[in-house]
């Protein structure tokens, strides 16, 4: 008579641990990739938002007399400067988060404007180098963190 064989059914514990484990790492790494994707989008969505005020800000300029100046004085609110109210924008595009830190900035004077917002990637090749002082279209900024920035001429 032939010894008992147990028959092999199903899977051990450490092949199912092996399974979960590697799972695991390719969830980790698509979480990762995701989350990468969506600040590149938002991103992208900042670029374009400050892409349409420039174009709306310089039609302003052209009927403006080239100045950007609100009530006589620099300019740093583009509800104030009545892009809307004036027929450049049908409305002013808003940051895709609701973060304090994202808001599109101005800065407005006679002849010179700049736009900046701050971009969750950092490494974006289109990031401003933290300077210290205005020169014309966004050659730098008084803001320490990386910007993008856009002014007059580009």
């Amino acid at each position: 008579m032939l010894p008992f064989r147990k028959l092999q059914r199903g899977f051990t514990l450490i092949e199912m641990l092996v399974v979960i484990a590697i799972i695991s790492i390719l969830i980790g790494i698509g979480i990762n990739t995701f989350t990468i994707a969506q600040k590149k989008a938002r991103d992208v969505k900042r670029k374009a938002d400050l892409a349409t005020i420039q174009k709306a800000l310089i039609a302003y300029g052209l009927d403006h007399n080239d100045s950007y100046q609100c009530g006589g004085a620099n300019c740093t609110n583009l509800t104030t400067l009545g892009l809307v109210s004036g027929g450049y924008l049908s409305a002013l595009p808003t940051p895709p988060t609701s973060a304090a830190s994202d808001v599109y900035h101005f800065w407005g004077t006679t002849g010179d404007f700049a736009l900046w917002v701050p971009l969750e990637n950092t490494a974006d090749k289109d990031v401003a180098p933290a300077k210290t002082s205005w020169g014309s279209s966004c050659t730098g900024s008084s803001i320490t963190t990386p910007m993008y920035c856009i002014g007059l001429n580009n």
